[in-house]
């Protein structure tokens, strides 16, 4: 995790410890990223440049705006039905930095990790079903994998 993020959130929540959070390193993101290109159907010859390829398949949330005055991720996982119970990759796609870390902490601390204007994000959940991609501008994006539907 940048360390000017973790700066930031505790000067905005003075006392406030950063959340847990674990930096995945190279060799375990591409097993992850791996097994996500299979989990969400993409070709192999695209999984090189898997991240923008997850994106461009997530389906926009036209009604989700994360610049919005009341946005939440944990609003977006209920309504579209992604379980949030567990671990997710938070991968900064502007400065390629990705931590592992609780999706509850990610939606309570949203704010303070994604910046408005300068952070593309993607959010995995590590059990391969979803993501939700949010774009510098606030746009919204959900993909489900193959193991939410039948059979898979």
């Amino acid at each position: 995790m940048d360390p000017h993020r973790a700066h930031c959130l505790r000067e905005a929540h003075p006392g406030a410890e950063f959340p847990w959070h674990r930096p995945v390193a190279a060799p375990e993101l591409r097993e992850i990223y791996d097994a996500a290109a299979k989990a969400f159907g993409v070709n192999r010859e695209h999984a090189s440049n898997l991240t923008p390829v997850l994106v461009s398949l997530a389906h926009p949330l036209p009604d989700a705006d994360a610049e919005a005055d009341g946005f939440s991720l944990e609003h977006i996982a209920s309504r579209h039905g992604l379980d949030d119970g567990g671990n997710v990759l938070l991968h900064q796609l502007n400065w390629n930095e990705t931590d592992e870390m609780h999706f509850a902490d990610v939606c309570r601390h949203f704010q303070d990790l994604w910046y408005p204007a300068a952070d593309d994000t993607l959010i995995l959940d590590m059990g391969l079903r979803w993501l939700i991609a949010v774009r510098h501008w606030g746009e919204v994006k959900v993909l489900k994998s193959s193991h939410d539907a039948p059979g898979g």
